[in-house]
């Protein structure tokens, strides 16, 4: 197992879920917590953390998008046994934490795969699949759904996309960057709600629905866009990721126009 994972989360004003989550994901992973065993009941994980349960039930959340666990109604939370590509997912995952990740490097990956997922999405969709994108976007559109709602509808939508796209390798990459991506998401659909994306969403809908390759590609392409302009009107010190995924805080001298000289060009 690595490092001290027992006792209270060490910094309790940040990203509480997200650093409960990497706790129990690194359990799940180093074999501490096996397939078929429950997860502690939400009381005991809160009082080991020293957190609200709101705190634990969102950090299951994120384990639960990660493939790591299910729920068992009126049994509990119950690891999963993994498939070969999500133990790949998520030793994917824990590399990158490693690493200096940025919101633009991300931004660039998405721009890279997502135009073509949503290519590709548009000739294998299946009708299963469209019920799915429809459901995320209803939920979008929600007007009583908190932020943490309103990720999970709109991580559903792209996640559904990439499995669309009927390529294993684009959805392992997918899975392996869920994390990165909840915060990048959180943090520009804070900013922006839901309408801004929704618009994207409805458009690129619209290409897949009807089998369109090209204007899919060009909506997600616009989607995007979208996103970056979002991003470049954030503080450099919303911009960066610490080593759990996290976004983090810049040193006082950093500035944004530092982070900016960084950000990729518009193809």
């Amino acid at each position: 197992m690595s490092g001290d994972q027992s006792g209270s989360i060490a910094q309790p004003t940040v990203g509480l879920s997200e650093q409960v989550a990497d706790v129990l994901s690194e359990r799940i992973i180093d074999g501490e917590l096996l397939p078929g065993t429950f997860l502690p009941p939400e009381p005991q994980l809160a009082e080991e953390f020293s957190v609200s349960r709101t705190v634990v039930r969102e950090a299951t959340k994120v384990l639960i998008a990660k493939g790591l666990v299910e729920v068992q109604r009126g049994r509990g939370v119950v690891v999963r046994e993994p498939a070969s590509e999500e133990t790949v997912a998520q030793a994917f995952s824990l590399l990158l934490r490693r690493r200096s990740v940025t919101f633009w490097h991300l931004w660039q990956m998405r721009f890279i795969l997502e135009t073509e997922i949503a290519s590709l999405a548009a000739l294998n969709r299946t009708p299963a699949q469209l019920y799915t994108l429809r459901q995320s976007m209803l939920a979008m559109e929600n007007p009583d759904a908190t932020l943490e709602d309103l990720v999970d509808a709109d991580m559903e939508f792209h996640y559904t996309l990439a499995r669309a796209a009927a390529n294993p390798l684009l959805e392992l990459i997918f899975q392996a960057v869920t994390g990165l991506m909840r915060a990048s998401r959180k943090l520009t659909l804070g900013l922006t709600g839901a309408e801004r994306a929704m618009r994207g969403h409805v458009q690129i809908f619209a290409a897949v629905e009807q089998g369109d390759s090209t204007t899919a590609r060009e909506m997600m392409r616009d989607h995007l866009e979208a996103v970056r302009e979002d991003l470049e009107s954030q503080p450099a010190s919303a911009l960066v990721f610490d080593q759990r995924g996290r976004s983090t805080t810049l040193a006082p001298h950093e500035s944004r126009d530092r982070i900016l000289t960084h950000a990729p060009h518009r193809p």
